[in-house]
């Protein structure tokens, strides 16, 4: 979920009708998010520790939303959430 608010975000700011440029902003961004996330819990809190599976998870969870966002522009769904 936010990989695809991200993106729809990158969509609308680019003004561009490729989807390229804002998916892959969109998983960039998600993904260094994730592990930036991660960094912190290891040295910032004492209760928390970092973990590569949640790194994984992270990264499985935005190839899925973008995924979803290309299967969806395949079949225009996404034109009704985009109108400008």
């Amino acid at each position: 979920m936010f990989t695809f608010v991200w993106y729809l975000f990158f969509r609308k700011q680019l003004i561009t009708e490729k989807i390229v440029k804002p998916l892959l902003y969109s998983f960039l961004f998600s993904f260094t998010f994730g592990i930036t996330i991660e960094i912190l819990q290891q040295t910032i809190t004492t209760t928390r520790n970092a973990d590569i599976f949640d790194v994984i998870a992270n990264s499985t969870g935005a190839l899925l939303s973008i995924s979803f966002i290309v299967i969806s522009n395949k079949f225009n769904f996404l034109n009704f959430i985009l109108k400008k």
